[in-house]
């Protein structure tokens, strides 16, 4: 998901130019080919004024958003495309799947001792994007806990294997020099690291997060067609996930102790899982494109919006990424300055490989207030796709708009707002710009 930009100077007249842009990383521009909008940038009215197209007005916009899909594992650049996502859910409602929050403000920060209390909204339209199936409908499915069951087995678990009902896995290494070598068993989860050296002395030690290392007591150990196995004389406890305990009853590991030797094919470790675990049943919900919840300041239940025909929602077309906008004026007048909370875009979580799943919502709020400036304000809104990894070095383009009302003489400043869509930083940082 992209980020929203604004930028301010002092001046009489501003404009405000929204602007709704699929991006996609370009990896090493060579030669660009030219793109056009796929829905031309026009002017925004509202229902009640369709003929006012330029808002002379005492007052400002603002635009408030946020995003509905995060990367489960978050860097600052980090790439949507090919790594998982997750739904962003923070309204504590288990009918919503997704859902975010942003405040809207009134006052552009007091300015000139401005109330916000004073400030009466005269336009609000709400956007939103995503990049899901290609269908307008779908149904998504996740996992939801729906109790809990107890456990006790005891399995052998070998090199890269994930230990079943607890977050550790099992990592074998080889240690030594020369013809000295010995096998390593790392276990790593979400509790501590233990270490594990079964050494060419017979004996076995441990380190936990690095720790000194410290012997294991063994029982006698038997050998079998080359296979050493060492018994714990006590067996050894991890608790692994808070109700689930992790024990380690035996180690496996060739005799051999030559270079070329392969522990991670022919050592193990006998474990044993007990205690309770969370129980899962798949449920499903069916999503429209077409349709958001949103709930505003004082609000007790979410309110469908539904989009009108426009912006756009090509399917497949255009990597598939959608836009939706609804005016909700009447409904920003009637619950006023706060937080507005947006849910269950039609999105879903995982993994897309070009350009990635991604999803949020901006809401454009045009205000008047007595106390502050002067302002000429004009929305404009369309959808241009610039497909940044297209054979030959990428696309660029000129988005043509017209109509909005600047000073006779002298400079001429502005305020721009911008919300896009799926422009990754991390692949060519400085490569996607408007």
């Amino acid at each position: 998901m992209g980020e929203l930009y604004s930028r301010k100077t002092n001046s009489y007249t501003f404009y405000y130019f929204m602007l709704i842009i699929a991006l996609m990383i370009t990896n090493g521009i060579t030669a660009q080919t030219v793109t056009s909008p796929q829905v031309n940038f026009t002017q925004r009215t509202a229902a009640a004024t369709p003929a006012k197209t330029i808002y002379n007005i005492k007052g400002d916009f603002t635009m408030l958003g946020n995003t509905n899909l995060t990367l489960v594992n978050y860097g600052n650049t980090t790439n949507n495309e090919s790594n998982s996502m997750q739904y962003v859910d923070i309204d504590g409602d288990s009918n919503t799947w997704n859902s975010s929050m942003a405040t809207m403000e009134l006052s552009n920060g007091g300015e000139n001792s401005a109330i916000q209390n004073c400030s009466t909204v005269i336009y609000a339209g709400l956007y939103w994007t995503g990049k899901s199936q290609d269908a307008d409908t779908f149904t998504a499915s996740k996992q939801v806990q729906n109790g809990t069951q107890s456990t006790n087995t005891t399995s052998t678990i070998t090199n890269g294997q994930q230990i079943n009902n607890t977050t550790y896995t099992l990592n074998i290494t080889k240690g030594g020099t020369g013809n000295s070598r010995y096998p390593i068993y790392t276990f790593t989860g979400n509790g501590n690291t233990y270490v594990f050296t079964y050494t060419n002395s017979a004996t076995v030690t441990v380190s936990v997060n690095g720790a000194t290392a410290t012997n294991v007591p063994l029982s006698t150990i038997t050998t079998t067609s080359g296979i050493a196995t060492a018994p714990l004389a006590s067996p050894y406890y991890i608790i692994a996930d808070g109700t689930v305990n992790l024990t380690i009853y035996n180690f496996k590991r060739s005799t051999s102790t030559d270079s070329n030797v392969d522990y991670t094919g022919n050592s193990s470790v006998s474990v044993n899982v007990t205690g309770t675990i969370p129980t899962y049943t798949t449920v499903n919900k069916n999503y429209d494109k077409k349709v958001i919840s949103l709930k505003g300041p004082g609000a007790s239940s979410y309110t469908a919006v539904t989009a009108n025909s426009d912006v756009y929602f090509p399917g497949s077309a255009y990597s598939g990424i959608f836009v939706g906008y609804q005016e909700v004026t009447e409904y920003v007048k009637a619950h006023g300055p706060g937080a507005y909370t947006v849910a269950d875009i039609a999105l879903i979580e995982g993994n897309n490989s070009n350009p990635g799943y991604s999803g949020g919502w901006v809401m454009v709020v045009i205000y008047e207030n007595p106390a502050m400036k002067s302002r000429a304000v004009t929305l404009f809104d369309g959808y241009a796709y610039v497909n940044g990894q297209r054979s030959g070095g990428g696309e660029f383009g000129n988005i043509p708009i017209s109509g909005f009302t600047t000073v006779d003489s002298g400079p001429v400043n502005m305020k721009l707002g911008v919300m896009a869509a799926e422009g990754d930083i991390a692949t060519n940082s400085g490569s996607d710009y408007l």
